[in-house]
């Protein structure tokens, strides 16, 4: 385990999309400060056997919104397992570990083994892949790791802008939105708040798109 990794991803409520996968080791603050999950690509064999599996399955001739539902459907349905995606099944998976060893840094390779985890975990895993596919040519765009307030609560997802769509991956909770598109935000507000929404959409029009 490294001591010292490379950044922290934090988003609240900016309205500047200003973090995204950084290359290296780094970590993401859980929703307790006794839960950081740590990303070593270096030292993560399960999520880079996952990443190899999942571009051996794409199909380079599918739409951009095929490639990305397909990119959301695997980290649900392969990578994690939806019926051991809630709150219960993670606070069993705390209990597995050590206590008497136990550190809050916690490698994110320890919940895809477990295959357990909530939107945090998931949407740091969608990012995460989403950012090797564009660096490795899959896709053009760039994706952020978003965490904002939802109802009462907060919640996680992932950001994929393209030159024209804004993407919001949510694999948590199965959602593929352009919020781009009237439809689409209209969608998006009715699930996660108009509030929630509009803050999003101020920060789509903040963003350098990057290809």
């Amino acid at each position: 385990m490294h001591a010292i990794f490379s950044t922290i991803l934090f988003l609240a409520s900016l309205t500047v999309i200003e973090e995204s996968i950084p290359d290296g080791p780094f970590c993401y603050p859980g929703k307790c400060p006794r839960e950081i999950i740590t990303v070593d690509s270096e030292e993560s064999p399960l999520l880079d056997a996952h990443f190899k599996k999942l571009v051996q399955l794409m199909q380079q001739d599918q739409s951009e919104q095929e490639k990305l539902a397909h990119v959301k459907l695997f980290v649900r349905e392969t990578i994690f397992t939806p019926s051991l995606c809630n709150f219960e099944k993670l606070l069993s998976f705390f209990q597995t570990l050590d206590i008497e060893t136990f550190e809050p840094e916690i490698p994110l390779e320890k919940f895809i083994a477990a295959k357990t985890g909530v939107c945090r975990h998931l949407a740091l895993t969608t990012t995460f892949l989403l950012d090797r596919l564009i660096k490795e040519g899959h896709f053009k765009g760039s994706c952020y790791l978003i965490r904002d307030q939802v109802h009462l609560d907060r919640h996680a997802w992932t950001l994929f802008l393209s030159d024209k769509e804004a993407w919001h991956i949510d694999a948590h909770w199965n959602i593929l939105e352009d919020g781009k598109s009237e439809e689409g935000f209209s969608r998006l507000s009715r699930i996660y708040g108009k509030r929630t929404m509009v803050r999003q959409k101020e920060r789509w029009s903040n963003t350098i798109y990057q290809n």
